[in-house]
């Protein structure tokens, strides 16, 4: 297969780390599902809560009620705001604690329809596009994953402007799908 080919060079920072480190942290299944169930819970516990003081024809149950919807909005921001803002520190201590030598430093990587071949100072990589599990793009960088928590994250101001940063991310969506059938047309005849 032969194809378009793009090279570019870039600087990974701290930054770019954690800030795909938390993307990352905040589309997983499990960030989901656990801020769906604290919120079903509160919902639910607020409504007995209501129901049981209603029921008892409890006088001050209004300022109770209230105190209770008052905490759900507290858990509420705490998943929504507060959350994120220990993680992201804490995502930021463990990387401060190794050097981050083939990571946090300049790059200079090659996109092809064999695969992806980058460069650093230490470190040499060549991936064919079969050995990426998945191509993901967040609001400032692109993330082509490795595995589950591993990616090569290509930030956006690495490219001129939007419209090369999106031609881009369209080449390697084409490549990734292009590996995708080619395994599957490999499996079928197989």
């Amino acid at each position: 297969m032969s194809g378009e080919v793009i090279e570019i060079e870039y600087e990974i920072t701290m930054e770019d780390a954690v800030a795909f480190s938390l993307w990352d942290w905040k589309r997983s299944m499990e960030y989901k599902k656990r801020t769906g169930v604290i919120l079903l819970l509160s919902a639910l516990i607020g409504g007995l809560v209501y129901l049981l003081l209603w029921m008892t024809h409890f006088a001050a149950w209004s300022v109770f009620f209230s105190g209770f919807c008052s905490g759900v909005v507290g858990l509420a921001f705490y998943m929504l705001a507060i959350m994120p803002s220990v993680t992201k520190q804490t995502v930021e201590k463990k990387m401060g604690d190794c050097r981050n030598a083939v990571l946090i430093t300049r790059h200079k990587t090659r996109f092809d329809a064999q695969g992806i071949d980058t460069q650093t100072a230490v470190s040499h990589t060549k991936v064919s596009w079969g050995g990426v599990e998945k191509v993901r793009r967040g609001p400032d960088a692109a993330y082509l994953y490795l595995t589950g928590m591993m990616a090569f994250i290509i930030p956006a101001r690495a490219f001129s402007d939007a419209a090369s940063f999106d031609a881009f991310y369209a080449l390697c969506e084409r490549y990734f799908e292009a590996a995708r059938a080619a395994d599957g047309a490999e499996g079928a005849g197989a």
